[in-house]
């Protein structure tokens, strides 16, 4: 089946996060149970903003102020121009990200940003974490499309192992080159093929 549809993640990929640098820069595994445990209690609105912070000061023993100034998340720009560029109008655009508030995507996207994205489902607002398959299901639900129509994107091997499942291609987003190179790889393969027919 033809790929319609491109999922992308939100933290660390659509925006790059502060706290992942720092965390990775200092030896501690970002994809560790602990930071894991975290991350889906803020995602999911169980615990605020401050209560995060000091929860994974304990965890990195380091201040919960000083974790807060350095989480500045900063629009990934090179991805937002290629995917207005070359994937808008093209193909269906979505976000799937485990999130704690609307608040993050909009104080961070521009208006014109969001605008291009179809859907965007969000953990604190479905209900459902990645890699809980329902998470996945809710955004091809939502578009109309099956889960063989979809590119999803992702930093965390754990939740591009959930798509693939569903039978999504996935790529695990390490830095723009990369991505940018699987996903034309993907969608060039997809147009040969088209040429073939």
């Amino acid at each position: 089946m033809a790929i319609t549809t491109i999922i992308f993640d939100y933290y660390d990929t659509l925006v790059v996060s502060g706290i992942k640098k720092f965390l990775i820069e200092n030896d501690f595994d970002w994809n560790g149970p602990e930071i894991v445990a975290i991350n889906n209690l803020s995602d999911s609105a169980q615990i605020t903003v401050p209560e995060y912070y000091e929860r994974l000061s304990k965890i990195v023993n380091t201040p919960a102020e000083t974790l807060e100034s350095i989480n500045t998340k900063v629009v990934n720009q090179p991805l937002m121009d290629y995917i207005r560029t070359n994937l808008l109008g093209k193909y269906r655009l979505a976000i799937l990200s485990n999130i704690g508030g609307a608040t993050s995507i909009t104080k961070r996207l521009s208006s014109d940003d969001i605008a291009m994205f179809e859907y965007i489902g969000m953990s604190y607002a479905t209900g459902f974490l990645k890699p809980d398959e329902r998470a996945y299901l809710d955004v091809t639900e939502h578009l109309g499309v099956s889960a063989n129509e979809c590119v999803f994107i992702d930093d965390r091997p754990q939740y591009c192992a959930a798509a693939d499942k569903l039978g999504m291609k996935t790529i695990l987003y390490t830095n723009f080159d990369g991505c940018k190179e699987k996903l034309n790889k993907i969608l060039g393969q997809q147009r040969a093929e088209g040429d073939n027919r």
